[in-house]
């Protein structure tokens, strides 16, 4: 990690994990949901049948983008943070 990253890198873990976290859900929310709604309109155009309620189409889009955005941001939190430690040579503690 170069030294421009690992300040940038120490300002982000400064404000913590849990809002690490949220910002991925809020990007992985955006990203999924424009993929869910090509998906499920194409699939409609494609069969000419519903796909879903709306509020089942909701409860999923929901679901995934919590999920995918967790798990996202999680391990990227992890890939950083040891990259974080291996460029202060092991003197950081977790």
């Amino acid at each position: 990690m170069d030294d421009n990253r690992r300040e940038s890198w120490g300002r982000v873990r400064e404000r913590g994990l849990d809002r690490f976290l949220l910002r991925s859900i809020g990007r992985a929310a955006w990203i999924y949901g424009i993929l869910f709604v090509l998906l499920h309109v194409g699939l409609w155009l494609f069969t000419r049948k519903p796909v879903g309620s709306a509020w089942e189409l909701f409860a999923e889009w929901a679901f995934m983008s919590v999920g995918l955005g967790a798990m996202l941001g999680s391990v990227k939190w992890q890939d950083n943070e040891k990259s974080y430690r291996e460029s202060a040579g092991g003197k950081e503690r977790p």
